[in-house]
């Protein structure tokens, strides 16, 4: 068994870095923390923080030979898009051979597999055994993530014009809720916190996943909702992630205001659709 820690990082892979950047720090107040190139996996990247959500924006290179790595069949495929989630664990080790057991497909950061059954290294699970792609890494001894340090404060975001307080969950779409019941409860070892109908039609689930994290699994009914839309065309996964704010007035005002698209979705939740949002919904509750 292994234990699953903090957030590590939500991963968006997007059209243009430079401009999905520039969406984030304008109207989010996000403040990067990273920005560099893996040669390797021929991608750029920028990591950026909202309160207590770390988001990692990746842009595949433009080039033939990047649509043959992982990163460049999955955005040839599917365009921008929520990608993936990354967790800090214990052990790489009891991580490896918790998954191994349960006959999940493991790759290392280039894509190759990995056939340890105790690993050294930072996993990526296959998406098609678990659901969503899950990368699972250590805590580095000194890490560039400032959530990790005593100075640490989030009031810049609570006291902003969004009075962001929190990342709430990350929002992952399934056609078929037993098999997610498996793969949450059976392989993860996920605490189900609560299930029951959800706000667009179908089925809502919400795992505990640490300090910093839930997981919402959704199957939705209604087929003119762009959840649906997105499980018909992209298949399981991950859709997008919602923020707890203070007053979502306020917030639904603030992107008005800017002539940010953001839809109501009954009189409790706010959205920025995938479309609007670099191929990521955000979502916003009231705390």
């Amino acid at each position: 068994m292994f234990e699953i820690g903090r957030l590590y990082h939500l991963t968006q892979v997007v059209d243009e870095l430079d401009a999905a950047d520039r969406w984030y720090s304008t109207l989010f107040g996000a403040r990067r923390i990273y920005r560099g190139r893996h040669d390797g996996a021929m991608r750029n990247a920028s990591i950026i923080v909202i309160a207590n959500a770390v988001i990692e924006l990746i842009e595949v290179d433009k080039s033939p030979e990047a649509d043959k790595t992982p990163l460049g069949r999955f955005h040839a495929r599917f365009g921008q898009h929520f990608h993936s989630i990354a967790m800090f664990v214990d052990d790489l080790g009891d991580t490896g051979e918790t998954l191994h057991g349960a006959h999940v497909r493991m790759t290392d950061t280039l894509g190759r597999p990995i056939e340890d059954r105790r690993p050294d290294r930072t996993i990526w699970t296959h998406p098609k055994d678990t659901i969503v792609m899950f990368e699972f890494a250590l805590v580095p001894r000194f890490h560039f993530d400032p959530r990790l340090h005593g100075s640490w404060a989030d009031t810049y975001w609570r006291t902003g014009p969004l009075g962001i307080e929190r990342l709430s969950h990350a929002t992952v779409l399934v056609a078929d809720e037993g098999r997610a019941r498996h793969v949450f409860d059976d392989v993860l070892h996920r605490d189900l916190l609560v299930c029951g109908t959800w706000a667009g039609g179908g089925l809502r689930c919400v795992y505990d996943f640490g300090p910093d994290l839930h997981v919402e699994v959704v199957t939705p009914s209604d087929t003119d909702s762009p959840e649906h839309h997105d499980l018909a065309r992209v298949g399981d996964g991950p859709f997008g992630f919602c923020l707890e704010v203070v007053d979502l007035s306020a917030v639904e005002r603030y992107f008005q205001l800017r002539g940010q698209p953001i839809a109501r979705r009954g009189p409790d939740q706010l959205v920025i659709e995938p479309e609007y949002g670099h191929g990521t919904a955000v979502t916003f509750i009231e705390v």
